[in-house]
């Protein structure tokens, strides 16, 4: 049981890492940083119209776009309009 799940682990460590290898704001870091980033990923999923965070929030958290698209929105006079061009896979904010 120890060994499959090492290996799971190694596994979904593993494609962390060549995902993070296709984010250009990355590409500074050396195999070591990289390897340490992935380890400490977190993956989360959203669904088509979730709020990932709003304005107001606390801005603990960095997210990279993996696969879908992200629009980013304000609240103006009760209209949500974007504020930026859509985000897709390696995008971050």
């Amino acid at each position: 049981f120890k060994t499959i799940m090492q290996e799971s682990a190694t596994a979904a460590n593993d494609k962390h890492r060549a995902f993070l290898d296709k984010v250009p704001i990355l590409n500074s870091l050396s195999t070591m940083e990289k390897m340490q980033l992935a380890d400490a990923l977190k993956v989360k999923t959203y669904k088509a119209g979730d709020n990932i965070i709003k304005e107001g929030d606390d801005g603990d958290d960095f997210f990279i776009v993996e696969e879908g698209e992200v629009v980013c929105t304000k609240n103006k006079a009760g209209v949500e309009v974007e504020v930026s061009p859509k985000l897709g896979a390696g995008n971050f904010f």
